[in-house]
């Protein structure tokens, strides 16, 4: 505890606000969201006593967008990501803004507005030099773009950029990172008609993705997968998939509405009379339902 007679009223003020938010940004990485939303209701009460800096705002919106990222709140977000960007805009900070630009086009990404994540990545690889962004953001911003380009169907784009990609993030030790780029070269692959290359790496993917408990990512690559084989007429691994996609789409991490959609397209494969269309209408609906929340 800090001694209260040595230090301001306000400065003091501003030290509880940061510790504060920093607990809440700790609470949301547990993934207690209701209690971080109540020690952000603290940090706020705190930093608006002390000094009330522009700078020291933005770093306390920063970690409250994160946290209602998590809470799919994405209109709120946006907000604070963008009056925080404005913030570094004005004082010259490149790098926290670049930084925050990410953090936005993720979020759009997550809500679902694909188009938008991707003028926004446009922009700050082009304003923006390598060394204003550092290595690791530049290849955060890099992976992310070759991803959200092939999420909108501009595939060439994408696999224009996946070596460059690929070099730049050899470095990072994270596996999802590294599952999302395989997951992308299937795609790629597929597009190219080079169906072997594809099937093994949505194979790979999908059960990586179920190793890490990421049920609802493994049933994604899953149905990329059937649609893959649907495309291909190879209807007896089409049937073997749904056997293995069962358990995945039982687990407790997808909702009841999508886990209740992806059951009715298991039976339809089992039986044989799934179609590509389904598969990809059942694909569109859970995505939509991730960015949502399932709401």
């Amino acid at each position: 505890v800090l001694p209260a007679e040595r230090y301001p009223d306000k400065l003091l003020a501003g030290f509880r606000a940061r510790g504060w938010a920093y607990r809440a940004n700790a609470l949301r990485n547990l993934s207690a969201l209701d209690q971080a939303s109540k020690s952000f209701e603290q940090a706020w009460k705190w930093f608006w006593k002390g000094e009330t800096l522009a700078t020291e705002w933005a770093q306390l919106a920063a970690l409250e967008a994160s946290l209602r990222r998590a809470q799919r709140r994405f209109d709120q977000t946006q907000a604070l990501l963008k009056d925080a960007v404005a913030i570094y805009r004005e004082t010259g900070d490149r790098r926290e803004e670049a930084r925050l630009l990410v953090a936005r086009a993720q979020a759009l990404g997550e809500e679902g507005r694909v188009d938008a994540s991707v003028r926004v990545l446009e922009q700050v690889l082009r304003d923006f030099t390598r060394s204003e962004l550092g290595e690791d953001l530049y290849a955060v911003a890099l992976h992310n773009l070759a991803c959200d380009l092939a999420e909108v169907g501009r595939l060439d784009e994408s696999q224009r950029l996946l070596p460059e990609v690929r070099k730049r993030v050899a470095r990072i030790d994270n596996r999802l990172v590294h599952l999302r780029l395989d997951w992308l070269e299937a795609r790629i692959r597929q597009a190219d008609g080079d169906h072997e290359t594809a099937v093994a790496l949505y194979r790979k993917v999908r059960d990586a993705f179920v190793e890490e408990g990421i049920a609802y990512e493994g049933a994604l690559a899953s149905l990329d997968l059937a649609a893959l084989y649907l495309e291909t007429g190879c209807n007896a691994e089409a049937k073997e998939l749904a056997r293995q996609m069962l358990p995945i789409f039982r687990s407790r991490q997808i909702h009841r509405e999508a886990a209740a959609t992806g059951l009715v397209l298991i039976e339809a494969l089992r039986t044989e009379v799934a179609t590509v269309e389904l598969v990809q209408d059942v694909a569109a609906y859970m995505r939509l339902a991730k960015a949502t929340g399932g709401r």
